[in-house]
This record gives structure tokens, C-alpha cells and sequence, in this order.
């Protein structure tokens, strides 16, 4: 899913109709064993969504922070419901691998017909090829989460099945080949490497069919030679030796350590990273344009490392449960391979061991977790490794109809919570991205009246983290309103009281009214967060030679 009228394409349309299709799954019925409710990865799922909601007691933007946790909540209740679908059929499993590998063979020929330029090419995105996820590393790690399913296809089926699976894998790997993405590239070398070595230790037959193996070295082929074009190309020169780019990339990781640093115990609150980032003093970096540079902010939304991620916004508490969750599925997909005596049981928990070790691996490089295609995939490896887990251990415990009455309800309340969430962001995120387009073409009023239809409880800043009373703002001021533009910066910079603009904003504001104490104050505060802020700088010194500022 995506639309075309939001900001972000994917992010909220996806959102809203996880919350929709999770809620429908809880509702229906099942012939599941109940029981799994006991094994350890629930009560962990329990304790990660506590402590992460502990972290909210330090939000500065308790909006974003709640819209965080429902996400995470959303990932879960999604993980819980597709264990119930997969543990009450007997053939669920097999059912999901031949779904994944369709869902998989359509995202491949989409992304390879637009790097091609042969269609698809009206789905919003940038950097090709970017397929249904609007960016061409999440396109590539999206695709690679559905490879072990592909893998699992070719070692299970036989006849028309094991060829459709032959025919899947092959388009995902030439599609992640040309994606031209290196945290993917790393992914898939790391995890075989690793999946190699786990099969021969437990003695896993891996024999892959003859046609796949020729397919393997055409993609392979393939694959170097694009790789090698690209690894000579100036493009590829530039972002992987140019000096800016590494001192960027250094900045950002030192900046979340300090910010990790500052309060390991519960973080700056989940989903905080983007707003305290700044007081950690801005990225810029010189931007080269005809004859000279002009020196500009980053502003990034994420560190690209989920780990670094969740242990700056949760603390120690969090990333322990974060981590752990992957350490379980492990410590569950050994056992199967050991203890079981069916071979289809082993060659599963290699595929699946493939495709955990390659998201852990996309994970220290990119941000898997904020994208909901990505958890979707996530989450349904993980609840096929429950459900033959559970059913190859069974435990002899009841959970009783009025405990499994109470979760439900509360994941339905709960789903509905998301539900209304994820309407009211949509909504808003249409009426900002009609806003923006207004501010470009200096419509002020139109601007001001696209705001007024965003719920600030529900969506207070855009994708780029600028608080939506911000654009009210400017709007109001370039009316000549500044009494309102002032009232609306006060309102920005309880939102995001880091966000340079809002802060030389706010402080122009003051200096109209005669208040050049206050109006200094704010100046230098977005001075000391971006000492390149040219415009900031140069109302300083104005406010600075008014007799009647004191020191």
C-alpha cells in the first residue's frame, strides 16, 4: 500500500491498514493451542512494551513518543495474531511459504521493471529502484526478508511449486543485486556464510536443484559485472571515499553514543532520537554549487543502526529486550534443527536462520524496524519459528477462556487506539503536504487554513521532524501577523525545542515586539546547535547593537 497525497507514501497508509488487517485476524477464530501464550517470547513482549512505555516519561514529544509505541504494539499484536492463523492449520506454514513467494516474485518484477523503465514507474519513490517501499534500500532489504521463504519453497516443494520457488529467488537476488545496496549485499554474504556453516556442522542437507544453481551463477555473473561498473563509477567514489560523507556518518553514531551516554537507564524516550539529535549540535556539511559552497544542515530522522536506535530512546532495559527477542527465535530455531527428526523441520531452520542473520546484519547498517513492510515479513518468520516450536515441544499448560477473553479485548481496544492514530496522521499528513505545496507558491492563507485541518494531538511535526504550527507560523508572519506567528513559534518549540528554524523564528518575533533579551537568548541557542545558521548569526549581531540589550 501506498498514496501518492502523504509526505511519506508508505508509512501511515501501511500503518492504518496493518491496525485494520490485525484487528480482523484477532476477531476471527482459531483452532490454535493457547498454551504458546506460555512460552517465554510473550512474557518478553510484555516487558519490552512496559519498559518502553516507561521511556515516555522522558518524551519531550509525547505525540511522537505514543505513535512509537503503538507501532511496536502493532508489530506485536501482528506477531501474535499470525501465530494463531499458522498454529491453528495444520498446513500453515506451507500455506504462508506460498504466499510469501507470490508477494515476493511481485515486489521483484515491480522494482526490476522500474530500474528498466518499463513500468511501475508512477509508484512515488526516489533512487530506483525502489519498488512499493518509496527508497531503494528498504526495497532491497524488504525483498530480502522474503528470500528465506523463497529458499524454504526450493528445498520443500517439489514439481510446480519448487519451480515457482526457483523463479521467485532468482528475481529476488538479481533484484537486490542491481538495488545496489550494501548493507543487503553484506547481508546476504554474511548469512550464507553463516547458514553454510550451521548446516554442515548439523549435517543439513542443502542440495539445491541443478536449474537453480546455473540461475545462482547467471544472477552471480550478472552481478558483478553491474557491481563492477558501479564500484568504478564516480558515484559510488564519492559516497564511499568522500571525506564528508565518512565525517557525517561518524558525527551521527558519536552524537547517539553521547545521547545513549547522557541516561542509559531510560533513554531520551522512544521515539525522541529525532528530536534530541540537535542539541547534540547539528550535522552540516558544505554543499557545492556553481563557483562556490554554501554550508547546510542534515537533518536526519534516524541513526541507521536499530541498535544504537533503541538503546539511545529505551535505555539498557529496552535494548536488553530488543535483543533478546532475537536470541529467542535462535535459541528456538537450534533446537529444532536438533531435536527434530523431520528433515522438513531442519531445512526450515535454515532458511529462517538465513533470513534473521541477514536483518540483524540490515539492521546495523539501515532501519528496518520504523518501516511496517519490514516488520510484517519480521514478524511472520518469527511466528512460523514459534509455531513449529511450540509444536514440536508442547507444554502442558491452559490458559483459560476469560484470560484469553481479556487479551482480546484489550488488543482490540488497543488496535482500535492505532486505528484512530493512524486515521488522524494520514489525515493530517494529506492536509501538510497540501500546505507545503501552498507555502511554495506563497499562498499564506491557504497554508494557515491546511494546518488548522491537522490534529496536533495526533501528527505535531512532518517527516522531516519541523512542527506543523511552524508553517502557521511563517504563514502568519509573512500576513504581517506577528502577534499570531509569535503565538505559533511558542507552540513549534514546545513541539521540537530544538528545530533551528523554529528557534531564530522565535526569536525575530521577540525582536519585533521590543523584547531583544528574549529575542537573544533564542538566537544564541540556535547558534549553539548550528554555528553555520548564516541567518541566525546575522540577527544576533542585529538585536546585539540595540542600546537596549543588556548582557
Amino acid at each position: 500500500m501506498f498514496s501518492v497525497s502523504t509526505l511519506d507514501p508508505v508509512l501511515t497508509p501501511q500503518f492504518l491498514a496493518l491496525s485494520a488487517l490485525t484487528f480482523v485476524l484477532i476477531l476471527m477464530r482459531y483452532d490454535a493451542d493457547s498454551a504458546i501464550l506460555c512460552r517465554a517470547i510473550f512474557p518478553l513482549i510484555l516487558c519490552w512494551l512496559f519498559v518502553s512505555a516507561i521511556s515516555l516519561i522522558k518524551a519531550v514529544n509525547l505525540t511522537e513518543g505514543i505513535f512509537e509505541w503503538l507501532k511496536l504494539f502493532l508489530n506485536m499484536a501482528f506477531f501474535y495474531a499470525a501465530t494463531r492463523v499458522i498454529g491453528g492449520d495444520e498446513n500453515g506454514i506451507l500455506n504462508l511459504t506460498r504466499a510469501v513467494i507470490i508477494s515476493a516474485m511481485m515486489h521483484a518484477v515491480i522494482g526490476i521493471m522500474q530500474y528498466y523503465d518499463l513500468a511501475f514507474t508512477f509508484i512515488p519513490g526516489n533512487f530506483k529502484i525502489y519498488g512499493t517501499m518509496a527508497n531503494k534500500n528498504l526495497f532491497a532489504s524488504a525483498v530480502f526478508l522474503m528470500t528465506p521463504f523463497a529458499l524454504y519453497g526450493i528445498l520443500q516443494f517439489s514439481g510446480a511449486w519448487r519451480r515457482i520457488s526457483i523463479a521467485s529467488a532468482s528475481l529476488l537476488f538479481f533484484a537486490i543485486v542491481i538495488s545496489k545496496t550494501r548493507a543487503v549485499w553484506a547481508a546476504v554474504v554474511l548469512s550464507a556464510i553463516a547458514t553454510s556453516f550451521f548446516a554442515a556442522y548439523k549435517k543439513i542437507s542443502l542440495e539445491f536443484p541443478y536449474p537453480l544453481k546455473i540461475t545462482s551463477i547467471a544472477i552471480a555473473g550478472a552481478g558483478i559485472l553491474i557491481s563492477a561498473a558501479w564500484l568504478g563509477s564516480a558515484s559510488f567514489t564519492t559516497s564511499i571515499f568522500s571525506s564528508d560523507s565518512l565525517k557525517e556518518r561518524v558525527m551521527l553514531w558519536e552524537k547517539t553514543l553521547r545521547m545513549i551516554q547522557a541516561d542509559p537507564i531510560l533513554g531520551v524516550g522512544l521515539g525522541q532520537w529525532k528530536i534530541m539529535l540537535p542539541s547534540y549540535g547539528k550535522i552540516e556539511k558544505r554543499v557545492p554549487v556553481k563557483n562556490s559552497e554554501i554550508f547546510g544542515e542534515v537533518c536526519f530522522q534516524r541513526p541507521h543502526n536499530d541498535y544504537l536506535w533503541v538503546l539511545s530512546e529505551t535505555g539498557i532495559p529496552g535494548f536488553l529486550c530488543y535483543l533478546s527477542f532475537f536470541l529467542i527465535l535462535f535459541f528456538y530455531l537450534i533446537q529444532i534443527a536438533i531435536k527434530s527428526s523431520h528433515a522438513d523441520h531442519r531445512r526450515f531452520s535454515v532458511s529462517m536462520i538465513f533470513g534473521l542473520i541477514g536483518y540483524m546484519v540490515i539492521a546495523f547498517f539501515c532501519f528496518p524496524k520504523e518501516r511496517t513492510a519490514h516488520n510484517i515479513f519480521l514478524m511472520l518468520i518469527a511466528a512460523s519459528i514459534v509455531s513449529i516450536y511450540h509444536s514440536l515441544f508442547p507444554i502442558h499448560k491452559d490458559v483459560t477462556q476469560s484470560v484469553r477473553f481479556m487479551l482480546h479485548a484489550i488488543l482490540l481496544i488497543l488496535l482500535t487506539i492505532c486505528m484512530i492514530f493512524g486515521y488522524e496522521r494520514l489525515n493530517a499528513e494529506i492536509h501538510t503536504r497540501k500546505a507545503l505545496a501552498a507555502r511554495k507558491s506563497h499562498q499564506w492563507e491557504k497554508v494557515i487554513s491546511e494546518i488548522d485541518k491537522a490534529d496536533l494531538r495526533f501528527y505535531s511535526m512532518d517527516p522531516a521532524s519541523t512542527p506543523l504550527p511552524w508553517y502557521r507560523g511563517i504563514a502568519n508572519f509573512s500576513l504581517g501577523n506577528t502577534a499570531e506567528a509569535l503565538e505559533d513559534f511558542k507552540k513549534a518549540y514546545r513541539i521540537h525545542p530544538y528545530h533551528i528554524h523554529v528557534l531564530n523564528n522565535l526569536g525575530t518575533c521577540y525582536a519585533l515586539s521590543g523584547d531583544y533579551q528574549t529575542a537573544s537568548k533564542y538566537y544564541k541557542k540556535a547558534i549553539a546547535i548550528s554555528p553555520g545558521f548564516i541567518e541566525a548569526v546575522d540577527n544576533l549581531k542585529s538585536v546585539s547593537l540595540n542600546p537596549d540589550l543588556k548582557d
